[in-house]
C-alpha cells in the first residue's frame, strides 16, 4: 500500500550464522513488481518459456542495464541491454519463477517482472 511503511532488520552474520556482525533497524517503503510491471514500450516474451526470452524496448523506455534474479534473490545475470530486442538465456537454470529487474545507467529500477522458465 502506498505511503505504508514496514520495519525491517538486516542481519549480517558469518558464513556459518553463528557470529553476528551487525544488525540494522529501518523503516522501508514496500517496493513491489506491481509498482514497475505496467511500464509502457517493454514487452517481455514468451512466457512462459522453456528459458529464452525476448525483451522489447521502445525508444522511451531509459533502461541500460537488465539483470534476472532467482527465486532467492541471487542475481545470475546482468547485461547491457538497448532499444529493440534483446535476447535473455536461462536455459542452464532450473525451471520456476524468475524476476527481470530493468535500471537505468544510475542503477534506478525502471521495470520489473516475473518470468516463468517452464523446462
Amino acid at each position: 500500500a502506498k505511503g505504508v511503511r514496514y520495519p525491517v532488520a538486516t542481519i549480517r552474520t558469518d558464513n556459518d550464522w553463528k557470529n553476528v556482525w551487525a544488525v540494522e533497524y529501518i523503516n522501508a517503503n514496500p517496493v513491489g513488481i506491481e509498482d514497475h510491471a505496467n511500464t509502457q514500450g517493454v514487452d517481455v516474451y514468451p512466457n512462459p518459456s522453456s528459458g529464452e526470452f525476448t525483451i522489447e524496448l521502445d525508444t522511451e523506455v531509459n533502461a541500460s542495464i537488465m539483470e534476472v534474479y532467482n527465486a532467492i534473490g541471487q542475481r545470475i545475470l546482468s547485461e547491457p541491454i538497448s532499444t529493440g530486442q534483446n535476447h535473455v538465456d536461462i536455459i542452464s537454470q532450473h525451471r520456476g519463477v524468475y524476476y527481470i529487474v530493468l535500471r537505468d545507467k544510475e542503477g534506478n529500477m525502471v521495470y520489473s517482472s516475473e518470468v516463468m522458465k517452464s523446462h
